[in-house]
C-alpha cells in the first residue's frame, strides 16, 4: 500500500537525489521546498523503495511536479538508503551472528562479491558463507547483484537503506537482540579508530586529512532528533557504491555519538 511521507521526509529525498544528478546544494534545497510546498505535490512509497511523485488523491498533476516526475524518477530516488528500523527479533537475531556482521561489512565496504569470494576472505567453509549468506539476504540485508551474476555464480550485494535498532521494546528478548549488534558496532568501531590512530601515516594524505571533533550544544530532545535527522541526510549525500568510488578513494569510517552530557544531568 502507498504511503505518503511528510514534508521534511519529501524535501530530504529530493534535496538528495539532486544532489546526485549535480545540482549545487543550494538549488537542491530551493527547488525541493519549491516542489513540496505545490499544492497536490505528495511523495509515496510503494513496496519498500520505489519511491515517486505523485499528485494527492484527485488533484491534479501540478507542471512542476510532472517535470520533477520525469527528471528525478524511481531509479535515482532507489539509491537512497531505505530507513529501516529492526523492531523483530527474527531478524536482529540474523544480524547478531558475527561472521554474518563481518560479511555485511565486506559488502558494504567494498562492494559485491560471491560465497567463493567470502569463504576464501574469512577462512571458512564455502558451504557456511553460502548459509550465512542466505540467510542474510531472507532478512533483507543483502540482495543478489543480478548485473554481475551468471548461471550457478551468484554475487551479492549489501541492499542499500538505513539500518536502525529499536528504541524502545516491549520485548526483553528483542533487547537483547539489539544489545548484541550494537555491542558489534560499537566494537567494530573502536577496533576500526584505534587501528588507524596507531598509524595515521600510513594513509597517506586521506590520513592527513581525517578529523576527530569533540564538540557540545543544548538541545531539547525534538531538536536532538532533527539534529540526528540531518547528520544522516548530510551522510547520505556523501554516500557512494564502492563501485562509483572517485579515484583514488579510500573507505571512509564515521563515527558519530550524540548523547546526553553525564555530569550535566542533574544541572539546572
Amino acid at each position: 500500500m502507498a504511503a505518503a511521507m511528510t514534508d521534511r521526509a519529501c524535501r530530504r529525498l529530493l534535496s538528495i537525489a539532486l544532489r546526485r544528478m549535480g545540482w549545487p546544494d543550494d538549488v537542491a534545497d530551493l527547488i525541493s521546498d519549491r516542489a513540496t510546498s505545490i499544492p497536490g505535490a505528495v511523495l509515496k512509497v510503494e513496496g519498500d523503495l520505489a519511491i515517486q511523485l505523485a499528485p494527492a488523491p484527485g488533484r491534479p498533476t501540478p507542471p512542476t511536479v510532472e517535470l520533477l516526475r520525469i527528471n528525478l524518477c524511481i531509479d535515482i530516488f532507489s539509491h537512497v538508503p531505505h530507513q529501516r528500523e529492526l523492531s523483530d527479533i527474527a531478524s536482529l537475531k540474523a544480524l547478531a551472528h558475527p561472521l554474518r556482521q563481518r560479511m555485511l561489512t565486506r559488502l558494504q565496504r567494498r562492494g559485491p562479491a560471491t560465497s567463493a569470494d567470502l569463504a576464501v576472505e574469512f577462512g571458512v567453509d564455502r558451504g557456511a558463507t553460502s548459509y550465512h549468506l542466505r540467510q542474510l539476504a531472507r532478512f533483507g540485508f543483502i540482495e543478489e547483484d543480478e548485473a554481475r551474476s551468471t548461471g550457478r555464480l551468484k554475487f551479492w550485494r549489501a541492499a542499500p537503506q538505513d539500518i536502525r535498532l529499536p528504541r524502545h521494546s516491549a520485548s526483553a528478548d528483542t533487547e537483547t537482540a539489539a544489545g548484541e549488534v550494537l555491542r558489534q558496532w560499537q566494537q567494530r568501531s573502536e577496533r576500526d579508530l584505534a587501528a588507524f590512530l596507531a598509524d595515521p601515516e600510513s594513509f597517506g594524505d586521506v590520513g592527513a586529512a581525517a578529523l576527530q571533533s569533540f564538540g557540545s550544544t543544548l538541545l531539547t530532545a525534538d531538536e536532538l532528533t532533527h539534529f540526528t535527522e540531518e547528520y544522516i541526510a548530510l551522510l547520505d549525500r556523501w554516500s557512494r557504491d564502492p563501485e562509483q568510488a572517485t579515484p583514488g578513494s579510500q573507505h571512509i569510517t564515521v563515527l558519530f555519538h550524540a548523547f546526553p552530557t553525564p555530569d550535566e544531568r542533574n544541572r539546572s
